[in-house]
């Protein structure tokens, strides 16, 4: 299932390597069909779509004269123009759209929070305890963007296959955020959501002391059939950024690879959790992998 923001670069993948493929440069497209440079350039950088009509004449230009290819590439692009999440538009960045979009088109989802459980692994309890404590948002604020947090996890209910894999500084799972019963809560969840074959869950110990993960979070995304074509997602406290180009994305590779030789077990993780819920001294059990 595409979600239009992983169409949209899909398809600037896609006229990237036709320009290449017909041996063109952004100018000779600018001076050909009597654009400006800057539109060529904002096409293929994503910044803006491209109707029907541009883009039967850009593939004109490259020679893509192959029915099926121009249809399928028609059709996407159409299917790129909605607009993701807008019904959220109010608490949800046009950044943060495009990520959830590209998140529910991913085939592998890797993630790293050195503070905070990650957003697909939160109760509801715990994204109101975060969102009242770290982001000291207003009730109908708190009440929105965890409808959208809800939202965004229903692709945990999709039966399409892919791979979620989050690793977390210890930190994350120690900071009682809501309270004991509600920490314990989120602890119990995490352990019960490990036990799918589809969903990853490792804790890099405080005895590792420091190491590269602890200059912030990330994810990275890749994408069914486009094994060369990762995206990085940062996300501070004030903006975001997206990078997808091979070098930045294969440092980021390379910067998860080491994290997970840091990282505990799966079964170390989860029996983590266990102590972590039992010293919390609430009534809840943490259930063994199998």
């Amino acid at each position: 299932m595409a979600d239009p923001a992983a169409l949209r670069r899909r398809l600037r993948t896609e006229l990237r390597r036709a320009r290449d493929d017909a041996q063109k440069t952004q100018r000779d497209v600018a001076e050909a069909l009597f654009w400006s440079p800057s539109k060529v350039i904002r096409i293929e950088s994503g910044q803006t779509g491209i109707s029907v009509t541009d883009l039967k004449a850009l593939l004109e230009f490259y020679g893509v004269r192959d029915d099926a290819k121009v249809a399928e590439l028609v059709d996407m692009a159409r299917r790129s123009r909605k607009q993701p999440w807008s019904q959220y538009r109010d608490v949800v960045t046009a950044e943060g759209a495009t990520y959830y979009g590209y998140e529910a088109s991913a085939s592998i989802v890797r993630q790293f929070e050195p503070l905070l459980i990650p957003g697909l692994l939160q109760t509801p309890t715990y994204m109101r305890a975060l969102l009242e404590g770290v982001f000291q948002e207003d009730e109908r604020t708190i009440a929105r963007r965890v409808e959208a947090r809800l939202e965004r996890q229903k692709l945990l209910e999709r039966d399409d296959v892919r791979e979620l894999i989050f690793i977390v500084d210890e930190a994350a799972v120690r900071h009682v955020v809501g309270g004991p019963q509600a920490m314990a809560d989120q602890l119990e969840h995490i352990a019960e959501l490990s036990d799918r074959p589809d969903v990853t869950f490792r804790v890099i110990p405080f005895s590792v002391g420091g190491y590269i993960g602890l200059r912030g979070p990330f994810s990275l995304l890749q994408f069914p059939g486009q094994d060369d074509a990762d995206v990085v997602y940062l996300e501070g406290l004030e903006n975001a950024f997206f990078h997808d180009n091979d070098e930045r994305t294969g440092q980021y590779r390379s910067v998860f690879a080491d994290l997970e030789e840091k990282a505990l077990s799966e079964e170390a993780s989860i029996e983590l959790l266990g102590s972590i819920i039992a010293g919390l001294q609430v009534d809840v059990s943490v259930p063994r992998r199998r």
